[in-house]
């Protein structure tokens, strides 16, 4: 496992998530945890994520 994906989800606590959308009959369901609030920087502040985005060291 790389070392970045031991920090994510475990499948129980995504599962568990994911069932209760499918319960509450949700359109869209985003699981995670800084991925959902980039999701929410990206619909409201675009140029400051591509400003963001820039900047980081991405693997």
């Amino acid at each position: 496992m790389v070392h970045f994906q031991s920090k994510g989800l475990s499948p129980k606590n995504f599962a568990e998530r994911m069932i209760k959308a499918v319960h509450k009959r949700k359109f869209e369901a985003y699981i995670g945890g800084k991925e959902v609030e980039v999701i929410y920087l990206k619909r409201f502040f675009p140029r400051l994520l591509h400003k963001v985005v820039l900047k980081s060291d991405v693997v």
